[in-house]
């Protein structure tokens, strides 16, 4: 015997089904086409030619952003930023539908942090650490895997830079760094002066000047001074 199926058709609650699904050999087809079918707490009665199959565009959205002790929540494109001590961002999302997100499928890159698109691991929630300094949430969903449906808007995320690479902090080290070498070099050239005074106290104490004349102490003084280049 060859079964042939010429077209085979889901029905779920996107169409309007409970989302509790049906009992097995709870369902029933008419002579007239109309269809029966059982669930746990109601029965379900149509026309299967008669359902409305269009389908209507996703729109992903990422809703809230919890990081640290701090919730944002986004109706429309923000960028947020953050101390450079934060490290951890929980991101939750939805497709907009009102069925629920249970077999859609999500995707999402940060830019400059990821090397593609990646699968969130817990529906409607992504959770990333350690950032860069600057990074943008893309976002996007889809029905059947096939055709996606990019967010609306993304999120921007700036980290700012710890204190050590601020520019405040750079320009005050380059100050200090500046000012303690200016004060060693006034420290040596304040010896220095000493040293020469001290040795020209000592030069004219050990002299002995008691039976010169006033000329050839003149004359001793400046070979002296020329000698020494003072």
């Amino acid at each position: 015997m060859i079964l042939s199926i010429k077209r085979l058709l889901f029905f779920e609650e996107g169409l309007g089904f409970s989302h509790a699904g049906f009992r097995m050999r709870s369902s029933h087809k008419s002579k007239t086409g109309e269809m029966f079918w059982g669930s746990d707490k109601e029965a379900h009665l149509f026309f299967p030619d008669q359902l409305n199959y269009t389908t209507v565009p996703l729109r992903p959205a990422v809703n809230t952003l919890l990081a640290g002790d701090n919730i944002f929540h986004f109706t429309g494109e923000y960028a947020i930023k953050f101390p450079y001590n934060t490290t951890t961002f929980v991101f939750n999302f939805s497709s907009g539908e009102l069925t629920g997100d249970k077999k859609n499928q999500f995707l999402y890159q940060l830019l400059g942090f990821d090397n593609g698109w990646k699968k969130p691991v817990s529906i409607g929630q992504v959770v990333c650490s350690q950032l860069p300094l600057a990074t943008i949430l893309y976002f996007k969903g889809s029905r059947d895997g096939s055709n996606w449906y990019e967010a609306r808007y993304p999120v921007e995320i700036i980290i700012a830079k710890p204190w050590w690479q601020q520019i405040w902090f750079r320009l005050l080290y380059v100050f200090l760094t500046a000012a303690v070498l200016l004060v060693i070099y006034r420290y040596y050239k304040k010896k220095k002066n000493t040293r020469e005074i001290n040795k020209t106290i000592e030069y004219f104490a050990n002299s002995s000047y008691e039976h010169s004349s006033v000329e050839d102490i003149l004359w001793d003084i400046s070979r002296n001074c020329i000698s020494t280049g003072i």
